[in-house]
């Protein structure tokens, strides 16, 4: 069947992705590896991003490190590709610009616009997120909110900002690891780099814990240094899968799974006797930073490394085609999803829903047509364009 109807049309992607679930993403390197069952895991990592912030999911952060975990092993094993090739540089550079900054700027600029009409109160400190150092927030301004305030017909509201404090910590690793890469060159040095790096983070973590303040503590939990560890588990499984122990490698998927699933509940269960089933934020921060981080990367690696085999349990199951099609627009749905939070939950109210059951129905359908609108009008056409720099092309 064929669709006379604009792109927007989400119906014509679905179909698409059911008739061809191999289908690469929209402006993907045909040379590289494609695993389809990376779109569904991308898809549970902002699923329980989302559940986080609208279900009071305690654990939702873990869809944090399975992008980090995810984005390290992708753009590694990219970076490590092109180590040798022509224009190295610009070419990441320009298909990562390209990938991130036209939804990114574009929420932005939509934001500018609507200041007139919900009354946006800008503070210099706000300028801090669209330079990609909102996440230094705490340190560079502290005090300053991570929300936007708005006085729509006299009422403060407040839209959401501070989830950016991960794609500030994305974008500062894409400054940093390529330069890694591109001069170190030889994997086996690069191994040692990222396992050291997944040592001696938590144990700065820790230290850092035990010898600043709480406040201090709390300012350095999204500081790129220590969280640099998250983004290299996934190199280290990225450049381990580049040399000929990569079957080995491959093997200890599912006890990484196993073990990692079992110290989540593990660490849930302490923490939920410890710290009671409505614990200080600040304590379970500590809890996470200390420990938490580490073993949620565990399972992360584990989940990624069954994700890449197509026969396993796991695969099977995100490569159903919803979560596909959820994880190749995960992007923008991370961006939208909790910018109009506070306009979401009024709307649960007036419906008198639940707003840990059929009230998330609201939210998430608003998410998903931001989403698609996203994607179709701002993002594809900009992915499109990362064919002309493709690695090694001049």
């Amino acid at each position: 069947m064929t669709f006379r109807y604009p792109r927007l049309l989400y119906a014509q992607h679905v179909l698409r992705a059911l008739a061809n679930p191999s289908s690469r993403p929209d402006g993907a390197n045909p040379d590289s590896p494609y695993y389809p069952a990376l779109d569904g895991l991308r898809a549970i990592a902002v699923l329980s991003v989302f559940l986080g912030h609208y279900a009071h999911f305690r654990f939702g952060g873990i869809g944090v490190d399975i992008f980090f975990v995810l984005s390290g092993f992708l753009i590694t094993g990219i970076l490590y590709n092109a180590r040798d090739t022509p224009h190295r540089f610009r070419n990441f550079y320009i298909r990562r610009i390209l990938r991130i900054f036209p939804a990114y700027y574009a929420l932005w600029l939509i934001l500018l616009a609507l200041t007139p009409i919900l009354h946006i109160d800008w503070q210099s400190a706000n300028l801090l997120w669209p330079a990609y150092l909102g996440n230094w927030l705490p340190l560079l301004a502290p005090g300053s909110s991570n929300q936007l305030l708005a006085h729509p017909q006299g009422h403060l509201v407040l839209l959401n900002t501070g989830h950016f404090w991960t794609l500030c910590i994305e974008e500062q690793f894409y400054l940093l690891w390529p330069l890694v890469v591109f001069t170190v060159k030889n994997r086996s040095a690069l191994l040692r780099i990222c396992a050291i790096t997944i040592v001696l983070s938590p144990l700065l973590r820790i230290a850092l814990g035990v010898f600043t303040s709480q406040n201090v503590f709390s300012a350095l939990s999204g500081a790129t240094f220590c969280r640099f560890d998250e983004f290299l588990f996934g190199g280290l499984a990225a450049l381990a899968l580049s040399g000929t122990s990569a079957a080995k490698f491959r093997s200890i998927g599912p006890t990484l799974f196993w073990s990692g699933t079992a110290a989540v509940i593990a660490f849930a269960i302490t923490s939920w006797r410890v710290l009671g089933p409505n614990p200080d934020g600040i304590i379970l921060e500590n809890w996470i930073m200390y420990a938490g981080i580490t073993i949620s990367c565990t399972l992360s690696l584990g989940m990624l490394l069954l994700s890449l085999d197509k026969t396993t349990w796991l695969a099977r199951i995100l490569n159903l085609p919803p979560l596909r099609a959820l994880g190749r627009v995960s992007y923008g749905f991370y961006l939208w999803h909790d910018v109009p939070h506070a306009f979401y939950e009024h709307a649960i109210r007036i419906a008198h829903l639940s707003p840990h059951t059929l009230g998330l129905i609201i939210p998430f359908t608003g998410t998903l047509v931001l989403t698609l609108a996203s994607y179709y009008l701002i993002e594809r056409p900009f992915l499109e364009l990362k064919t002309r720099f493709e690695p090694g092309e001049g």
